[in-house]
């Protein structure tokens, strides 16, 4: 097998532009990737996190609710029958219709007409 000189310069070019290759593209892409890899871990991190705090939130709050749910069921007020109403037991029975007569009436707002107009007769002065 024969190596000329053609042979030896193609490796050298070759070489040369594989080294020109990998400082031009490969390194600053790969930089690139990285960064991006970092920058998607960082952000799952955080959803990691948002998760945990608002599953932390959700239970809070079902506590809350079933602390309530406890305290109201505790203070809830107990039914009763209509029997244990002491003070209900005698108003069974129909009241009986007043009946007034129709002079009282007049007279009563004569007295009424008369304080208004003297109490707004001072508010006035």
């Amino acid at each position: 097998m024969e190596i000329n000189a053609t042979l030896v310069v193609q490796m050298v070019h070759f070489f040369v532009a594989w080294m020109m290759f990998k400082k031009l593209l490969l390194e600053p892409a790969l930089e690139v990737i990285l960064a991006d890899t970092a920058e998607q871990r960082n952000a799952q991190g955080k959803i990691a996190t948002l998760r945990s705090d608002v599953a932390q939130h959700k239970d809070k709050k079902a506590a809350q609710w079933s602390a309530y749910q406890h305290h109201f069921r505790k203070e809830m007020p107990r039914v009763t029958d209509e029997k244990e109403f002491f003070l209900f037991r005698n108003l069974g029975k129909p009241l009986k219709p007043v009946i007034v007569d129709h002079s009282v009436v007049r007279e009563a707002k004569k007295r009424l007409e008369k304080v208004l107009v003297k109490k707004l007769g001072q508010v006035n002065e």
